[in-house]
C-alpha cells in the first residue's frame, strides 16, 4: 500500500513537472516529443523519477526557508490567517481517538495525510517552475502568468493547510499511543 501511494504522488509531481519542463525542452533544444503509445511507455518512467526529484527539491527548499525566520505585521498575520484559516487546538482528536484502536490504521491514515503534503508541495515548486517557463518561452503574456501565479498562491496555502493539519494528526496520534 505504501509503494503504491507513493507511486501515485511521485507521478503526479511528475506529470506536473512535465507540463513546464516538456515546452522549456522544446524551446531550447527545439525537440518535438510525438504523443503515441510508445511515448507514454517512455513518459511514465521519466514522471516518476522527475516526481520524486521535485519532492526532494521542494523539501530541501522549504527546511531552508524555514532557516531562516520571517516576521510579519500584525495586518499581514492577520490577513493570512483570514485565508488560510486558524488552527483548532482539538484538530482530529476524535479520529485519533477512534483509529488508536488499530496501529495499522493510523498508521495507513497518517501515511494519506503526509501523501497529501506531498503532492501540494510538489505542485507549489511545479507552479513556482511553470512562471519561471512561461515567462521565458512567453514574455509579455500576462494571462499566462497570472494564472500561474494564481496557480502557485493556491498551492502553497492548499500546502501550508495540508501539512498543518498532518502536523496536528501527528501530534494527537503520538498522544495517543502514548496513553496522554
Amino acid at each position: 500500500m505504501q509503494f503504491a501511494s507513493a507511486l501515485v504522488e511521485y507521478l503526479a509531481a511528475g506529470v506536473a513537472a512535465l507540463l513546464w519542463l516538456s515546452p522549456l525542452v522544446q524551446k531550447i533544444l527545439g525537440l518535438k516529443v510525438p504523443l503515441n503509445e510508445a511515448s507514454v511507455v517512455l513518459v511514465l518512467p521519466m514522471a516518476y523519477v522527475l516526481g520524486i526529484y521535485i519532492d526532494s527539491t521542494s523539501s530541501f527548499l522549504i527546511r531552508a526557508l524555514r532557516l531562516r525566520k520571517f516576521h510579519l505585521s500584525e495586518r499581514a498575520r492577520r490577513i493570512l490567517v483570514y485565508i488560510l484559516g486558524s488552527p483548532h487546538s482539538g484538530t482530529y482528536d476524535r479520529t485519533v481517538q477512534i483509529l488508536s484502536k488499530s496501529p495499522e490504521l493510523l498508521a495507513q491514515t497518517m501515511l494519506t495525510y503526509v501523501g497529501r503534503d506531498r503532492i501540494a508541495r510538489c505542485m507549489a515548486l511545479n507552479s513556482a517552475f511553470g512562471i519561471l517557463t512561461a515567462c521565458y518561452i512567453r514574455p509579455g503574456d500576462l494571462t499566462l502568468a497570472s494564472i500561474l501565479v494564481v496557480a502557485l498562491l493556491w498551492s502553497l496555502a492548499t500546502w501550508h493547510r495540508l501539512e498543518r493539519l498532518s502536523s496536528k494528526f501527528k501530534d494527537q496520534a503520538l498522544k495517543s499511543l502514548r496513553g496522554e
